[in-house]
């Protein structure tokens, strides 16, 4: 799951937070519709499995893949085409829920359709490289995170993130400052070796 480790990447490289609304539902914020109905917050791992089976011919593991260093249980698939899913879990129940794709976004639509389930981030942050928005539920929170260029290490695409705020903070996702968050990334867009077409001609001696 790149986009996961898109924060920790930036953070090795960076350097507050914008104003919003709240959700119309809190209880939303902290959920994810998949093609197999919704899973939340609180949820057994079972709901997270009828929400999000594996694709066909993936085998999934039982346990949390970019989460692992925080939880040691939990559930998880990553399809060939880089659509990934996990959740982990503590004492039986689901804390923290990622769903992501690496793939291009567009981030106006990624952002409407989850304002259709979760009603207005409390605050977020855009600018050429990615877009975060943030919907804080008290000592919970839920991230879109849209990387708009490829980038190192990173790749493009994105996805969302639930989980307890201090968990999150250990990931570089910061619910009061996602302004830090998406500055960072554009650094890197900035220091990312240009491509051919874009670099300088060099002139050789003679010409």
């Amino acid at each position: 799951m790149k986009w996961i480790a898109a924060p920790l990447v930036a953070a090795l490289i960076a350097v507050g937070c914008v104003g919003g609304g709240s959700a119309a539902d809190p209880e939303s914020a902290l959920s994810l519709v998949g093609p197999g109905g919704v899973v939340a917050i609180g949820d057994p791992i079972d709901e997270a499995k009828k929400a999000f089976p594996a694709p066909e011919g993936v085998k999934p593991d039982d346990a949390p893949l970019a989460l692992s260093f925080l939880y040691s249980t939990g559930w998880s698939w990553t399809g060939p085409d880089g659509e990934s899913f996990e959740a982990a879990t503590k004492d039986g129940k689901i804390v923290m829920l990622a769903h992501g794709k690496e793939n291009m976004m567009d981030s106006s639509k990624e952002l409407d359709a989850q304002h259709r389930h979760a009603g207005k981030e409390t605050r977020k942050a855009e600018n050429r490289a990615a877009l975060l928005a943030v919907w804080d539920r008290g000592e919970y929170a839920r991230f879109l995170l849209v990387i708009k260029e490829s980038l190192p290490l990173m790749g493009q695409g994105g996805g969302t993130m639930i989980g307890r705020v201090d968990d999150l903070k250990l990931l570089n996702f910061r619910a009061d400052d996602p302004e830090s968050f998406v500055r960072a990334l554009e650094l890197v867009l900035e220091k990312a070796p240009r491509s051919d077409t874009n670099a300088p001609k060099t002139t050789q001696p003679g010409e």
